[in-house]
């Protein structure tokens, strides 16, 4: 079981698809940081009541032109090539990062209750 997972993440530290010896879903590097950089801004902005977090974080991998505003201030880092170079991934999790954060904060109310 722990060589097939091993066998998942084989190529993913590849830097760009072309160098990645799979092709498909998170096959290399890239696909993966934009999935993580979305998935933790997606639970962030649920569990902080923040919507905003998540908004910004889509607007910047679609390349809004008030996203393309604010990305100044984010030059040369990571991130905002990341999400840009793979903005489906990023919005997706960022999508799913939200939905986890609700079910949580919901969980945690159900919880207090009982």
């Amino acid at each position: 079981m722990l060589n097939r997972l091993l066998e998942r993440f084989r190529g993913a530290d590849a830097p760009t698809e072309d160098d990645s010896d799979r092709d498909g879903v998170f096959s290399y590097a890239g696909e993966y940081h934009a999935a993580v950089i979305g998935l933790g801004a997606g639970f962030a902005a649920a569990i902080l009541a923040r919507p905003e977090i998540a908004g910004a974080v889509i607007a910047v991998a679609l390349g809004t032109p008030t996203a393309n505003k604010v990305v100044g201030k984010l030059r040369g880092r990571g991130v905002v090539r990341e999400l840009r170079r793979e903005p489906w991934y990023g919005v997706g999790a960022t999508l799913v990062g939200y939905g986890l954060g609700v079910a949580t904060d919901v969980l945690a109310i159900v919880l207090a209750v009982l």
